[in-house]
C-alpha cells in the first residue's frame, strides 16, 4: 500500500466505514483485534484515487481537429483555431464532448478532478453522469476597460450557485488569463464575499507570445488581441510581476502552466503561496522551453500535474488519454532527477493541496474519504513506485468514498 504521506506498507490493511477511512496499518498490527469482515485483495498495490487538477472536458472531441505534432501550432494560432471552433459548435456538441471526457475518468483511476468550464449552459443542459468528484471552475473572460457591470457579476454568481449543485465540491472561479482579464475584474472578485473566498485558477505565464505581449508590447498575441478590439490593461512587465502589483497574486491562487518563469518570478509565486499545475504533454505540444520544475520545488512551491485538454496533446494520445501516468512519464523523460515518490505525490496529495482539498483526499489517512485504486503487482515495497511510474497501470478497481465505481477485477 502507498499511503503517500508515509512509505510503502507491505501486507497492509485499510479499514473504512461509510465514506471515510478509519485506519491504515500493517495487517499484523490489526488482525489480533479485528472482528469485522475481511476482503483479501491478493498481490496488488493500492494507492489513493488520482486527482486531476486541470482539465477542459468540453474540448475533448476537439482533439481530432488538431494534428497533434509537437510544435505544429504556434500558441496564438492554436488559440485562434479554438475560438473559431467554439463559435461553430452547438451546446449539444459541447455536451457530448464534456460527457465523453468525463466518462473516460474511472478507467484512468481519477476519483477527483477540477474542470474549467466556459460553456455555462452546460450546467442546465447536462444531467451529469456518474463519475469522479467534480470541482467546477467557471471561466471568466472580461476585457472591457473600467468597472465590471453589476449585472455581469450577478450572472456569474448565479452560474456559480448552479455549479455548486452540479459538482460534488464547491465551485470556483477561473479568470482565464492576464490577456483576457483586467485588473478591475480581479478587484471585483475581491469586493464580493460570494466570490473572494472561492478557489481561483488562472492560466499564467503560459507562452512566449504572452511574455512578448506583456514585456515588449508586441508580437502575435498583441496583433491577435488588437484584431478583436482588445487592449491589455495590466501595464508592462512579466505577468507574474504585474499580477503582484495589482494584488491579484494571493495565497491559494492556482497558477496553471507557468511555463515561462525565471528565478525572480518563481520566488514571487513561492512568497505568495501560489500553487502550480504543470501539464507535461500540453507543454510539449507547444514546444515550450524546459519547465523550471527544480526551481519551483526548491522554492517550496506545491506543484501538481494535470492533463489539460485533448486539443493540446501530442499524438498519439495513447490508450486512456486522461490517465495521469501519461503526464508522469512525459515529465520524467524531461526531468530525469524527479523521483517516483515525488511524481506520485504530484497526482495525489499535491493535486489535492492546490485545490484546497487535502483535508479530504490525496492520501490514505484516517479521516479522509475512502478513495483508492488497485492494480496487480508482484514488486517488492522498495521497487513498487518505480515500477508504477514506468507503466500506464490498468486499474482493476476504483473506489470512491467507500463505493466501488469501476471494476475490471480478475483472479
Amino acid at each position: 500500500m502507498l499511503p503517500i504521506t508515509r512509505p510503502c506498507i507491505e501486507d497492509a490493511a485499510l479499514v473504512f466505514q461509510g465514506q471515510h477511512i478509519l485506519e491504515v496499518a500493517p495487517w499484523k498490527d490489526l488482525k489480533a483485534h479485528w472482528q469485522g469482515p475481511i476482503e483479501d485483495l491478493g498481490e496488488r498495490v493500492l494507492l489513493p484515487g488520482l486527482i486531476n487538477p486541470h482539465t477542459h472536458l468540453e474540448y475533448t472531441l476537439m482533439g481530432d481537429e488538431f494534428c497533434g505534432d509537437v510544435g505544429a501550432y504556434a500558441f496564438t494560432d492554436w488559440i485562434d483555431r479554438i475560438v473559431r471552433l467554439k463559435s461553430r459548435w452547438s451546446i449539444n456538441q459541447f455536451a457530448q464532448s464534456w460527457i465523453s471526457g468525463y466518462q473516460d475518468q474511472w478507467q484512468s483511476g481519477t476519483t477527483t478532478l477540477a474542470d474549467t468550464l466556459s460553456q455555462f449552459p452546460l450546467l442546465e443542459a447536462i444531467t451529469k453522469p456518474d463519475g469522479p468528484r467534480l470541482k467546477c471552475l467557471l471561466e471568466w473572460i472580461h476585457t472591457e476597460p473600467g468597472a465590471v457591470p453589476p449585472e455581469r457579476v450577478d450572472r456569474f454568481k448565479q452560474a456559480l450557485l448552479s455549479a455548486d449543485h452540479w459538482g460534488e465540491s464547491p465551485a470556483g472561479l477561473s479568470p482565464h488569463a492576464p490577456y483576457t482579464t483586467t485588473p478591475d475584474l480581479w478587484r471585483t472578485i475581491d469586493d464580493h464575499t460570494e466570490l473572494r473566498h472561492r478557489c481561483r485558477s488562472v492560466h499564467l505565464a503560459e507562452s512566449r507570445a504572452e511574455l512578448e505581449l506583456f514585456t515588449q508590447d508586441q508580437g502575435p498575441l498583441k496583433s491577435w488581441l488588437k484584431s478583436k478590439g482588445i487592449n491589455q490593461s495590466w501595464g508592462q512587465g512579466h505577468p507574474v510581476d504585474l499580477f503582484d502589483q495589482h494584488d491579484a497574486l494571493q495565497p491559494g491562487l492556482l497558477a496553471i502552466h507557468g511555463n515561462l518563469l525565471d528565478d525572480l518570478t518563481v520566488k514571487r509565486l513561492s512568497r505568495k503561496q501560489v500553487g502550480l499545475v504543470h501539464c507535461p504533454r500540453s507543454h510539449a505540444f507547444f514546444n515550450h522551453p524546459p519547465f523550471p520544475i527544480n526551481a519551483c520545488l526548491k522554492a517550496g512551491i506545491v506543484v501538481a500535474l494535470g492533463t489539460d485538454s485533448l486539443a493540446s496533446m501530442p499524438s498519439p494520445v495513447g490508450d486512456r488519454p486522461f490517465h495521469l501516468f501519461h503526464e508522469i512519464q512525459w515529465l520524467m523523460r524531461r526531468c530525469l532527477d524527479i523521483s517516483p515518490t515525488l511524481a506520485l505525490r504530484m497526482i495525489t496529495l499535491n493535486a489535492a493541496k492546490v485545490l484546497g482539498m487535502d483535508k479530504e483526499v490525496g492520501s490514505l489517512d484516517a479521516g479522509k474519504l475512502a478513495d483508492w485504486v488497485t492494480t496487480p503487482c508482484q514488486e517488492s515495497p522498495q521497487s513498487v513506485e518505480a515500477w508504477l511510474v514506468g507503466s500506464i497501470p490498468t486499474w482493476d478497481r476504483v473506489t470512491q468514498a467507500g463505493r466501488e465505481r469501476f471494476s475490471g477485477w480478475s483472479e
